[in-house]
């Protein structure tokens, strides 16, 4: 038994193309409404933009926060080319970086150590000993260790600011979505009856919010991917795939369903298996 698309919401768009004439009276949105409507929408996306303006500057500062822990170079040891963001402070004996360290960014930097080599027909000795060496290279080890526990502990405020901007870049999507549908139907088609339709304008910013802050998750755990979306890591990259869902609801919530009956299945795929397992 096929599923129907009667527990999809259509826009008003669609709906008002679909619905039988004759129904019930169209009432038609008073000029105090349709300025109550816009007006609120203004504050509240004008409000958005604000929030999403310091919580991107608060993403990227704690994004790119330098860590650093205390280390001294021995004499006879050199650190390889590194990248641009980690450096040596010769002066303070400490290791920087800037910015999250994953797993694979940590090997490479455990792996920058080296030690000046002496050729043997020079007769001098050796400028570290094979002791101080296992020492030094288990020290720095701890040091890059511990630069990767600081910018993890760091990197629990940007998930939370992340979570944030889906949240306001949800919001922001619905609200271009009602202010298109509300020029579409009190300029165009001169239909709109907010009587009827109050209830999609007023929850719409709603649920934009949800599905912005659910595509953050989601894509965090790649639970919902895609072969058209290049994941990105900057916060110009969240908030824009969070406004792009806020604005298209419908599309957003069809795709969940797909993936919800991808990971558990539909009641007539468990009807099938137990039916099979009793037969």
């Amino acid at each position: 038994m096929t599923d129907t698309k009667q527990d999809v919401p259509q826009p008003p768009e669609k709906a008002a193309a679909t619905s039988q004439p004759g129904n019930r009276p169209l009432q038609l949105a008073t000029q105090k409404q349709k300025i109550f409507l816009v007006g609120s929408h203004f504050v509240l996306a004008l409000g958005m933009i604000i929030w999403a303006y310091f919580t991107i500057q608060n993403y990227n500062e704690v994004t790119f926060v330098e860590s650093s822990t205390s280390w001294e170079m021995p004499n006879g040891a050199h650190l390889k080319d590194s990248p641009v963001n980690f450096h040596y402070d010769p002066e303070r004996h400490t290791l920087n970086h800037r910015g999250p360290v994953d797993a694979q960014q940590q090997l490479l930097l455990r792996d920058l150590l080296e030690f000046n080599s002496e050729s043997s027909d020079t007769g001098s000795a050796p400028s570290i000993t094979p002791s101080a060496i296992n020492t030094t290279i288990r020290s720095y080890q701890a040091a890059i260790d511990n630069l990767a526990y600081q910018a993890g502990a760091a990197q629990i405020g940007q998930i939370q600011l992340l979570l944030l901007l889906g949240f306001m870049g949800g919001i922001l999507g619905a609200i271009l979505r009602s202010l298109v549908d509300f020029v579409g139907h009190a300029c165009y088609t001169n239909k709109l009856d907010l009587m009827h339709w109050w209830p999609l304008y007023a929850t719409r910013p709603i649920v934009g919010a949800i599905l912005g802050f659910l595509l953050v998750i989601l894509l965090k755990s790649k639970l919902l991917t895609s072969t058209e979306i290049q994941q990105g890591s900057d916060s110009f990259w969240w908030l824009g795939i969070a406004v792009i869902g806020g604005f298209s609801t419908v599309d957003v919530t069809q795709r969940l369903r797909l993936t919800a009956k991808a990971l558990f299945g539909t009641a007539d795929d468990k009807k099938s298996s137990s039916q099979g397992s009793n037969g």
